[in-house]
């Protein structure tokens, strides 16, 4: 095997053991990193494999891992309008760009700062170094971002996390301990009246479909399939899901 492969395979190794992608999506990783001596058949091949791996492995995890109690986080700072996104491109001005991206397809209004880890921290706390947590204020005011900061801080320590901080709103949070273990996610569907279904929806998008189910225009009905239940709710009726 040539170094190239064995460079190529620890990125699938990585990609199938982050929990952040599916098998297509790391087939399609592999594109962007193929060189021309490199083995594509034998590559494409060890994914599958990988993925097999993984879910047996997952077998014998705690029934909640750190990645799903930092996804417990992450939805209650989206419902509480912080922006809180995950994996957020592969380094900071990345991460800043899928923000200003959210909060243009989902309402600047409806937030009032923001949170994101990007790939780079995923890697970090893939290897037992923590996990790295970046922050802001919308209107980029020390003072607010400050608060941003210590209500991400809060919410991180309520779900069980110990969060290295010296209230500085320049430095990024760091959760000091952290078992990245993270399942493939089940498979949901959100569906709002008259329009195309959302697969594997994130908060976000529930977030604002619930926003949109106030409005007179709004859907008349959303429906959240998956884990197990359905959910169904009227423009009246919060969905819990």
């Amino acid at each position: 095997m040539s170094e190239a492969d064995d460079n190529i395979l620890n990125s699938i190794r990585f990609w199938v053991w982050s929990g952040l992608y599916s098998p297509a999506e790391v087939d399609a990783l592999i594109d962007g990193i193929l060189v021309d001596d490199a083995d594509e058949a034998m590559l494409r091949e060890a994914v599958a494999p990988e993925f097999d791996a993984k879910v047996q492995e997952e077998a014998t995890w705690p029934e909640t891992t750190d990645c799903d109690r930092l996804d417990q986080a992450f939805d209650a700072l989206n419902l509480h309008g912080i922006l809180a996104l995950h994996n957020a491109g592969y380094e900071m001005s990345d991460g800043l760009e899928d923000v200003t991206e959210a909060l243009e397809a989902l309402g600047r209004e409806n937030f009032q700062g923001y949170c994101f880890y990007h790939g780079q921290d995923v890697e970090g706390a893939a290897v037992g170094e923590g996990l790295m947590i970046a922050f802001g204020d919308l209107d980029d005011d020390a003072t607010k971002k400050f608060e941003v900061g210590r209500l991400v801080q809060t919410v991180l320590q309520e779900v069980g996390f110990k969060v290295e901080w010296d209230g500085d709103p320049e430095e990024r949070l760091n959760v000091a301990t952290f078992d990245w273990k993270r399942r493939r996610r089940t498979k949901r569907t959100l569906t709002l009246e008259n329009e195309r279904a959302i697969q594997s929806p994130t908060s976000l998008d529930i977030r604002r479909a619930v926003g949109r189910m106030a409005s007179d225009e709004g859907p008349g009905f959303v429906i959240l399939e998956g884990r197990g239940q359905d959910y169904a709710r009227n423009s009246r009726m919060a969905l819990r899901p």
